[in-house]
């Protein structure tokens, strides 16, 4: 971080090489040779005075040891388990597939849902969650090793369900109709 000293040296030296530029030029010189000898003069009297200011460590800067904040009032956050985090996508995934089913049946009255609310929605919670991740951190540490195969399949098959949602969601280039949302909605239920 520069200090107050070094930013006003900065800009004092910059103020100075624009006026020898302006004073230096005649009054032909066109705009861009002038805005060219401003650069290069500001360039050519900065450079040893920025270098010198990195170059130098400054008071401002904290050894690593004093940077990372350490609040005691803040309780710590709650362990995130990747089970955890697969249970909340099935709970997004389920409402999704209720509320498709809602607006199917008519349930919730003068509701339109896009295909691009699908196609965003589903990427940004595959993004956010990290669910393929989760799922293979979830199957080598909470699942018995037995079952690890038969695990891994049914992550690549739900993995492959809901990019299916995304992807099913991203052809429909109108409104959806009742078939379009009975086959997204079954998509979910998976």
């Amino acid at each position: 971080m520069m200090t107050r000293k070094v930013v006003q040296s900065l800009l004092l030296v910059t103020y100075i090489s624009v006026a020898n530029a302006f004073s230096m030029s005649s009054h032909e010189s066109t705009r861009r040779e002038w805005l060219s000898i401003a650069t290069s003069s500001t360039i050519a009297t900065l450079a040893p005075t920025m270098i010198n200011s990195f170059a130098t460590p400054d008071v401002a800067f904290a050894s690593e040891e004093q940077s990372s904040y350490d609040n005691p009032n803040l309780p710590p956050g709650p362990e995130e388990r990747s089970g955890l985090v697969v249970l909340r996508v099935a709970e997004v995934a389920q409402f999704q597939e209720k509320i498709l089913r809602a607006v199917l049946n008519g349930d919730i009255p003068d509701v339109t849902i896009t295909p691009q609310q699908i196609v965003f929605g589903t990427q940004i919670l595959l993004r956010n969650s990290n669910i393929a991740g989760n799922m293979k951190l979830m199957i080598e540490t909470e699942i018995p090793r037995s079952k690890q195969k038969d695990a891994a399949i049914k992550a690549a098959n739900t993995m492959n369900a809901l990019q299916a949602v995304s992807s099913r969601a991203a052809k429909v280039e109108k409104e959806f109709g009742p078939i379009d949302l009975e086959e997204l909605a079954d998509l979910m239920e998976y």
